[in-house]
């Protein structure tokens, strides 16, 4: 395939995902918009809440199918449903000290990521096959009920945080039940068993430093917001989260960078081949992204008091301290990538492993104590960078071992 034809069949994928990226922003807005302030640091607890517990668990086994080594193909689907319902009942008694922060909404929130986990699970199937079609049908139907719900609730004045969850719950629901026949999901005997022997290749095989990075990801992107409401008040949690909404819309164009690249990449076979797709994703970035990046951050002080109505002013710095984070990270994060291709995995969950403990555990609780969510975003800003740089020094080293000794010269223990 030429260099233009590949990058064709990649910007309509990526037009695809961008389009239901925007669906969802247009609900996201909705919400900062209408959401009282203790209304909205209440939801954006329950919806970081959601995050941790649906991308923990999701991110583990898109991981595995995706970027895994271990044959799951001779295990049906059944015990990795059972293995991810455990882990859910694990989560949920894991957050239950924690159940006044969410005012009466934690059985909701757990409802939600339930029902997600298992729409993740679908699709995973059809990111594996790179059957982006019934992929993204399967997204734009939940966000269509998801939006026309979402307005039903603005027009009535039913708009709150409990509403809010329930409406989620069944939009994931219905697209849910709409496509879980993709799955082939079998009679099994001895399930037990096979639930037990799975857990052995996940959690001890050579996927366990994938899965532990997984993992860290996942809480240090929301473990900021959680220790803001323990370590603050709601009024930070709202400015914060108003922030990390905007930030989260223009970091979901990275996600679906992302998302296209890992499947591709794991493919190919030849330093010709990743270089063409790296080369692709560079073009991609350089020409539209970054551009889309320092314009958000030039317009915002414009552009955020119309969408809050002026209520969260300081969230403009902040937005734009978190922007300039997810700028870098668009230069360098794709270059993980290649780390995955190569199972350099226990490199980079030692270096996340660091990361978390040094800024997320000792230093992070004692910044929001003295600068509040300034601080926060600060630290965010500086956290990433660091991670991302490095992690795109190994995978340019990587690919030098590669172009000197040869494909087969690249082998760890992962």
């Amino acid at each position: 395939m030429t260099n233009n034809k590949y990058l064709s069949s990649i910007s309509k994928i990526f037009s695809m995902e961008i389009f239901a990226k925007a669906i969802f922003s247009v609900i996201s807005l909705g919400v900062i918009r209408f959401l009282s302030e203790e209304e909205f640091a209440t939801y954006i607890i329950s919806l970081t809440t959601i995050s941790i517990i649906t991308s923990s668990i999701g991110a583990i086994f898109n991981r595995l199918f995706i970027a895994g080594k271990f044959n799951f193909e001779k295990y049906s689907f059944l015990p990795f449903l059972s293995i991810q319902g455990l882990l859910i009942v694990f989560l949920f008694f894991l957050f239950l000290p924690l159940k006044e922060i969410y005012e009466g909404n934690l059985g909701l929130v757990f409802l939600v990521s339930s029902l997600q986990i298992f729409f993740i699970f679908i699709q995973t199937s059809f990111q594996k096959e790179l059957n982006f079609f019934s992929y993204y049908s399967s997204e734009y139907i939940r966000l269509c009920i998801y939006l026309i719900a979402f307005i039903l609730l603005a027009v009535n004045d039913l708009l709150n945080t409990k509403n809010i969850l329930i409406v989620q719950a069944g939009s994931v629901g219905i697209a849910s039940m709409l496509f879980v026949s993709k799955l082939k999901i079998k009679n099994e005997s001895f399930l037990f068993q096979k639930i037990f022997s799975l857990l052995q290749k996940i959690f001890l095989g050579s996927n366990k430093y994938l899965i532990l990075y997984s993992l860290i990801v996942v809480f240090m992107s929301g473990l900021d917001t959680l220790l803001l409401r323990i370590f603050d008040d709601k009024n930070q949690v709202a400015i914060f989260g108003a922030a990390f909404t905007y930030y989260g819309i223009l970091q979901s164009i990275l996600y679906a960078v992302n998302k296209l690249y890992l499947p591709m990449i794991q493919k190919t076979k030849s330093l010709e081949e990743i270089n063409l797709a790296m080369t692709t994703l560079n073009a991609l970035n350089i020409k539209y992204l970054s551009i889309l990046f320092v314009l958000a951050i030039a317009l915002s002080p414009a552009i955020i008091p119309l969408i809050d109505n002026g209520r969260y002013p300081d969230s403009i710095l902040i937005f734009q301290i978190l922007a300039t984070s997810s700028f870098f990270s668009l230069l360098f994060s794709p270059y993980k990538n290649i780390i995955f291709k190569f199972s350099d995995n226990k490199y980079i969950f030692s270096l996340y492993l660091k990361s978390f403990l040094l800024i997320y555990i000792f230093l992070l609780p004692n910044v929001i104590i003295k600068y509040h969510s300034l601080g926060v975003a600060i630290v965010f800003l500086i956290n990433w960078f660091i991670v991302n740089y490095i992690s795109f020094l190994r995978a340019k080293k990587i690919l030098k071992i590669i172009d000197k000794f040869g494909w087969e010269s690249m082998s760890f223990k992962s």
